[in-house]
């Protein structure tokens, strides 16, 4: 069947190998998740992620992602539920003082 993430069309005359990338969310909310996406990407499973900034866990996002060549990284943006990354004093129209 190829290698991991690949699948083959069937049916109606198709036989043209398609590609699925897998994107694994929320990396960066927290360590744990963080670990599980890693584990996932080591395997073939996912592909690509999309880092949460203002998550709690994005530093260790960071330092996992180094370990983890020919994985796509993206933006998971967030405009509520998290962290602001920018200094609550340029944001306040957006934030209160406890962001």
């Amino acid at each position: 069947m190829g290698r991991a993430g690949n699948i083959m069309a069937v049916g109606m005359g198709v036989d043209k190998e398609k590609i699925l990338v897998v994107n694994a969310d929320d990396f960066g909310l927290d360590r744990e998740i963080n670990r599980g996406i890693a584990l996932s990407c080591r395997q073939g499973i996912v592909r690509s992620v999309s880092l949460v900034a203002g998550g709690e866990a994005f530093d260790d996002a960071i330092g996992l992602l180094g370990g983890l060549p020919g994985t796509g990284a993206g933006v998971h943006l967030c405009l509520v539920g998290e962290r602001p990354v920018a200094p609550l004093n340029l944001l306040p129209t957006l934030v209160d003082g406890e962001g």
